[in-house]
C-alpha cells in the first residue's frame, strides 16, 4: 500500500546482481530517501557460453509445528538455462524458481499497565494475549530474457518476469482482558513498581482462530535498445510495464464459554520472568469443545447489524499498474576533470486502486452460540506460555460450510478505505561524471540536476460529522528541481 518494494517477490535464483545506490543520482527514476536498489537479471550475451544450473534446498523450522495444520519442513527448487545462437548475435536466458517455505512465530503481548509505578500504586497488566502463528509461503518466479545484436553498435534486450505469491497464515490463541476487562487481582507480588505475579479472577477470556491469505500476481515486461557509437557516444531507450493484482483476505472467528459475558469466567495465575509472562494455572480447559463455543464472548459485536459478531471477514482487492519510459544520451570525455556528460528524460504513469469488501459473521439460524462440528475439529494447540491446550479447528472449512451468515459491512468507515489513484511523473536531467587520478589515487563522483513534474489525482471518500460520507477528488501538480 506504499511505495516500498516486496523484495520476496523476486527469487534470488533469477537475479544476477544487485547495485545499491546510497546517495542521490540525477539519472535514477523513483529514488528513495535513503537510496535505491537496482535488481539485475541475467544478460545472456554477457556469458559467451551455454549454462544450465539447478538447485534444491530443504528447510526446517526448529520450533516444530505450532499449529496442527501447518508445516515444519519446506523446500526451494530452481533452474536456469542460458544459451546463444545466430552466430552469437542472439541470446536467451530462462529461469524458474519455486519455494514452499514454512514459518512459525510465538507471539505474546500485554497492554494497559495503568498505575504510577510505585510499590503502593504499581503498574498492573491490563490484558494479555498469546498466539501460535504459522505461515506457509508459496512463491513461483519465472524470468525470461532475449537479446539480439543487430550490429556491433546496436543491441536490443527484452525482459519478462512473472511472480505468483501465496501467503497462508493461521493464528490461534487466547486474549485475556485482565484489569481492563473487569478482572480482580489478588495475591500480587510487586517488584520495582510492577506487578510481577498474582491471580486474576473473573477473567472473560476470548479464544481466537484466525486465518489470513494473500494471493498476488505480478507481471512485468521491459525493453532496452542500446547504441554504442564507438567514439564516446552512447544512448539507450527503455520502455517498461508492470502490473500486480493482489487479494488479501482476513477471516476471524471468536469463541468462548458463552455469549455476551454470560459464560463462565476464568481464574488465571501468572508470573513474570524477565521480559516474558507465564500463565501457571487456569480453571477453564480451552481445548474442550463442550465448553468452548463459537460465539460473541464479550459482546464486542455491538456495531454488527443484529448486535452480535461471531467473526469477521475482511477482503482487500488491490490493482497496481505502472508504465514507464526512459531515454539517455552520454558523451565520454578524454582527460580533464570530467569523464562524461549525460542528458536524459523519463516518464512514469501509475494507476492504483483499493476496493474493500468486508462482512460481519454471525451464526446461521440466529443462534447465539454453537459448538464446532466434529468434522472441522483439529488437534488442540499447545500454549507456549502455559495457558494449556487451546481448541483448534479448520477456519476456512467452517466458513465455507455455511456455518456463518455473512452480512455486508457497508458502513462509512469501510467505504472510506476505497480509492483510485493516478500519478504522472515526468523528469529531465543533466549529469556530469567525475573520474580523475591524483597521484596513486582516483577521485570518482558525479554532479547533476533533475527537474521533475508531478501530476497526481485521486478519488475516494471524505467522512465528516456534518456531511457523512461524500465522494471527493483531489490532487496536485508541481515542479521540483532536485540537485545531486
Amino acid at each position: 500500500d506504499v511505495r516500498s518494494v516486496e523484495y520476496d517477490q523476486f527469487p534470488s535464483e533469477v537475479v544476477s546482481g544487485v547495485d545499491i545506490y546510497k546517495t542521490m543520482n540525477a539519472s535514477l527514476i523513483g529514488q528513495g530517501l535513503v537510496g535505491g536498489v537496482d535488481i539485475k537479471t541475467i544478460r545472456p550475451l554477457d556469458y559467451n557460453r551455454q549454462l544450465f544450473a539447478v538447485g534444491v534446498k530443504g528447510i526446517h523450522t526448529d520450533t516444530g509445528k505450532l499449529n496442527p495444520d501447518s508445516k515444519e519442513y519446506g523446500y526451494r527448487v530452481n533452474a536456469t538455462y542460458v544459451t546463444q545462437f545466430a552466430d552469437d548475435r542472439a541470446g536467451l536466458a530462462l529461469s524458474a524458481s519455486y519455494a514452499d517455505e514454512p514459518y512459525q512465530v510465538k507471539e505474546e503481548r500485554s497492554w494497559g499497565w495503568p498505575g504510577a509505578g510505585s510499590d503502593t500504586d504499581p503498574h498492573i497488566m491490563g490484558g494479555l494475549a498469546t498466539f501460535n502463528n504459522s505461515t506457509e509461503v508459496k512463491r513461483l518466479g519465472l524470468t525470461g530474457t532475449l537479446q539480439y545484436e543487430f550490429t556491433p553498435e546496436i543491441r536490443a534486450t527484452v525482459d519478462a518476469f512473472y511472480s505468483n505469491f501465496k501467503d497462508d497464515q493461521v493464528r490461534r490463541g487466547v486474549e485475556m482482558p485482565l484489569l481492563w476487562g473487569g478482572a480482580t487481582l489478588t495475591d500480587r507480588t510487586v517488584e520495582n513498581g510492577i506487578v510481577t505475579g498474582g491471580t486474576f479472577t473473573n477473567v472473560p477470556t476470548v479464544v481466537n482462530n484466525h486465518s489470513f491469505r494473500r494471493d498476488a500476481d505480478l507481471y512485468s515486461v521491459g525493453g532496452n535498445l542500446a547504441w554504442d557509437g564507438g567514439n564516446g557516444w552512447t544512448a539507450f531507450f527503455d520502455p517498461a510495464w508492470s502490473k500486480t493484482e493482489r487479494v488479501e483476505s482476513t477471516l476471524e472467528t471468536n469463541a468462548g464459554t458463552g455469549p455476551g459475558g454470560a459464560g463462565a469466567n476464568d481464574t488465571v495465575d501468572f508470573v513474570m520472568q524477565g521480559d516474558q509472562i507465564f500463565i501457571t494455572d487456569t480453571a477453564i480447559d480451552y481445548s474442550d469443545p463442550s465448553q468452548i463455543f463459537i460465539t460473541d464472548p464479550n459482546g464486542w459485536g455491538g456495531a454488527a447489524p443484529n448486535g452480535r459478531q461471531h467473526g469477521y471477514l475482511n477482503n482487500r482487492i488491490v490493482d497496481d499498474e505502472i508504465m514507464q519510459f526512459a531515454a539517455q544520451v552520454k558523451r565520454e570525455l578524454d582527460g580533464g576533470f570530467l569523464s562524461g556528460l549525460r542528458l536524459g528524460a523519463n516518464y512514469v504513469v501509475r494507476d492504483k486502486s483499493l476496493v474493500p469488501d468486508e462482512y460481519f459473521l454471525e451464526l446461521a439460524g440466529g443462534a447465539l452460540q454453537a459448538a464446532v462440528p466434529n468434522e472441522f475439529l483439529l488437534d488442540p494447540i499447545e500454549s507456549w506460555v502455559g495457558a494449556g491446550p487451546i481448541i483448534a479447528y479448520d477456519i476456512r472449512g467452517l466458513f465455507d460450510s455455511g456455518f456463518f451468515n455473512a452480512l455486508d459491512n457497508d458502513t462509512e468507515g469501510v467505504r472510506a478505505k476505497e480509492f483510485n489513484l493516478k500519478e504522472k511523473v515526468a523528469g529531465i536531467f543533466a549529469m556530469a561524471d567525475i573520474n580523475r587520478e591524483f597521484g596513486s589515487r582516483v577521485l570518482t563522483g558525479n554532479v547533476g540536476v533533475l527537474a521533475q513534474h508531478t501530476d497526481q489525482r485521486s478519488q475516494g471518500f471524505s467522512v465528516t460529522p456534518a456531511t457523512g460520507i461524500q465522494p471527493i477528488t483531489d490532487g496536485d501538480k508541481y515542479w521540483d528541481v532536485l540537485p545531486s
